[in-house]
């Protein structure tokens, strides 16, 4: 018994050390292991708002085959520094909204948008400027107004920037698109007959029990490597709900091309549909109302207009539609471009469209969006912020 109680103890051992090792070289050197894995509890929980919301005050990394970046939260569940609503005298702040280009995880926190501008606008040796990241993957505008309602406007900011993205924005703001036809998990809304706003019925998810992988994804690095680059790919093809979760954590290299087609680019398509009609109708409505909430707690407003890569890169967008055997026939890449414009233009809203400066970026050698990813790299967010600084001076005030 002795000498079997012995043996047992070495092979635990035997097993163990290779795993505390893992464990404690992920934490020291990051993710060097291969694959495509989130190391970290970054997944969104339910909230009773917005839906779905970061959890605060989380850690982890992100790997794929074109970046590695290190994500961290802060006690308010945002991309930033941990920042007091109470505004210091002598500071000006700026509060940008979006979704995953503004969080921007698939670069560093210095690289990402919001630390850009703040440096930009610092340099101009005016009042100093705090620029926030109010970024969430997976936001729609919906999301980003009431966020906007009941959180960004607590930081009192001077200047609150609305940062829309073309490509799945409009169509993230109404459930009967896309992959949110069955769920009622997040907000929406829809218009009524005198063309306002009416939020629709909300059904928040109830907030589950972490159970034993919530704890270990929460605890152990090495296991969210292995549960999100192993067990979550093998497991969410008959999960519906897992699936969801994956869409709303796609970092853009594993994103169906079905959903792509379906929820996303009809919005080029020449004849619209009439839901998709009714969806830039509410999106006009959900843009105004964010900038009359900004207006009443006396900041000033800016739109800025986020284009998809393909509209930038012709070549991914011809490379999409052969990879799919699509018809290049029937599409009006400057469609979505137009509308923006035109509610801009309409409710003499201040427009950033960073089309125009990408444009004359993506003759260069250096990219703004990543080849297989559909989000910036370091450059974009670099071009993106330099836009924005120089049309700030006429918006803010």
């Amino acid at each position: 018994m002795r000498s079997l109680f012995i043996r047992l103890a070495l092979l635990l051992v035997g097993l163990t050390l290779p795993i505390i090792a893992l464990e404690l070289s992920l934490r020291t050197f990051g993710p060097f292991l291969p694959g495509n894995y989130y190391s970290g509890d970054l997944y969104l929980e339910p909230h009773p708002i917005f839906g779905r919301f970061h959890v605060p005050n989380s850690t982890g990394w992100l790997r794929t085959e074109e970046y590695t970046t290190r994500v961290d939260l802060n006690s308010r569940g945002l991309r930033d520094r941990e920042t007091p609503y109470e505004k210091p005298n002598g500071v000006r702040r700026v509060m940008v909204l979006g979704d995953s280009f503004v969080e921007g995880e698939e670069v560093s926190a210095e690289s990402m948008l919001t630390r850009r501008l703040e440096a930009r606008l610092n340099q101009s040796g005016e009042s100093p400027t705090q620029v926030i990241n109010g970024g969430v993957r997976a936001f729609g505008t919906a999301q980003e107004y009431l966020f906007l309602k009941h959180e960004a406007l607590r930081y009192r900011p001077d200047v609150v920037i609305l940062a829309f993205y073309t490509g799945n924005d409009p169509g993230d703001n109404n459930p009967r698109i896309g992959h949110n036809v069955s769920s009622r998990h997040r907000p929406y809304f829809d218009l009524d007959k005198a063309g306002n706003l009416r939020p629709l019925p909300f059904r928040p998810e109830k907030p589950q029990a972490l159970g034993i992988p919530g704890e270990l994804r929460r605890s152990s690095l090495l296991f969210s490597v292995i549960d999100t680059g192993v067990a979550g790919k093998l497991t969410m093809a008959g999960d519906a709900h897992a699936q969801e979760a994956i869409n709303e954590n796609d970092n853009g290299n594993d994103q169906p091309d079905r959903r792509l087609l379906k929820s996303e680019l009809p919005i080029y398509q020449n004849d619209l549909p009439s839901s998709w009609r009714e969806t830039w109708d509410i999106t006009e409505a959900l843009i105004v109302a964010s900038r009359d909430e900004a207006t009443a707690a006396e900041a000033s407003f800016l739109l800025v207009n986020i284009p998809t890569k393909w509209e930038i890169y012709p070549g991914d967008w011809d490379e999409f539609l052969s990879r799919n055997a699509v018809s290049d026939d029937g599409w009006n890449m400057d469609g979505p471009n137009a509308r923006i414009r035109g509610i801009a233009a309409r409710h003499q809203i201040p427009l950033v469209d960073l089309r125009e400066s990408f444009a004359q970026e993506a003759s260069s050698n250096n990219r703004i969006y990543y080849n297989s990813d559909i989000h910036w790299t370091p450059r974009g967010h670099d071009i993106a912020a330099q836009s924005i600084a120089e049309t700030f001076p006429s918006v803010a005030r």
